[in-house]
């Protein structure tokens, strides 16, 4: 079993080209290594979800009408005027990536670190998670500032600026799987600043446990909800004048240049279940996140 487990970077990798070529295969294996190790079981609420990162200079996603290869009308009107005027930028991505992220991804195919450097470019290794309902994950930025300055444009229409010491941007994403093997995920951009604390949170049934952690500012008003059927990608990044908060969540500087991420949230695998109540197929709407 040692070969299966001495290579799981390039099992990724192999899985995202696959998809990305239009093969909807994520665990395919090579006929001459084949998989010893027993098919793993979802609970009934579980769903299976692959991230990547791609770090690109700023400008290079307009050299190849990029957005014309991602669905943006996926996303109600209100909500995309909502978060494009605080500077992100999402849509859905089908069954086969826009060549300018294959060739990223492709380059990373083989090679052992967790992030791979193709000229001014990076591209994180590919991840793979599971989550029930309603349990959330994180995507945290690479950069901890000691000084966040944004403008954020308010509910009301306020252009308001705020400043947050030792910070770091996170998306936090909750999945919520409906019985039709689609997937109603939820995403709040995030800030986490200051010193961690030690704090007594809610445990298991009525029990209470300490842990550390940071102060958290959330964005309610830029939380969305999108819907994915399973192959499809969630693409997030910044709008290209690079503005607010999607300036911060989505741009970084290295050795002096200032890049742009791009995250891709995809969805792998539900359990198609009839276990799930007609009135639990979608998000609640009082979703509380951490």
């Amino acid at each position: 079993m040692q070969h299966v487990h001495s290579h799981p970077v390039r099992w990724l990798c192999i899985g995202w080209l696959l998809w990305a070529g239009g093969c909807a295969a994520w665990h395919t294996r090579l006929p001459e290594e084949p998989s010893e190790l027993p098919a793993s079981k979802l609970s009934a609420d579980s769903v299976v979800l692959e991230t990547v990162t791609f770090r690109l200079p700023l400008g290079d996603i307009k050299s190849e009408d990029f957005w014309q290869q991602v669905d943006e009308q996926r996303i109600d009107t209100d909500t995309r005027r909502r978060l494009e005027s605080n500077g992100f930028r999402i849509g859905i991505v089908g069954s086969q990536l826009p060549p300018l992220l294959t060739r990223h991804l492709d380059a990373e195919v083989g090679q052992p670190p967790s992030t791979v450097r193709q000229g001014d470019s990076f591209v994180t290794t590919p991840q793979t998670l599971s989550r029930r309902r309603g349990v959330p994950f994180e995507i945290a930025s690479p950069e901890n500032h000691e000084q966040l300055q944004y403008l954020r444009l308010t509910a009301n229409g306020s252009l308001v600026g705020e400043t947050l010491a030792q910070a770091q941007c996170l998306l936090i994403a909750k999945p919520f799987p409906r019985n039709d093997s689609d997937l109603d995920l939820t995403i709040e951009p995030v800030v986490s600043h200051g010193q961690p604390r030690q704090r007594f949170v809610p445990g298991d049934g009525a029990s209470i446990r300490t842990e550390n952690s940071a102060d958290k500012r959330h964005f309610p008003e830029l939380r969305w909800e999108i819907r994915l059927s399973p192959g499809e990608s969630l693409l997030m990044t910044c709008t290209e004048d690079t503005k607010g908060l999607g300036r911060a969540f989505f741009t970084d500087e290295t050795s002096g240049q200032r890049r742009q991420r791009l995250v891709l949230i995809r969805l792998a695998q539900t359990q198609r279940d009839d276990l799930f109540p007609l009135g639990m197929t979608t998000a609640p709407s009082n979703t509380e996140f951490p």
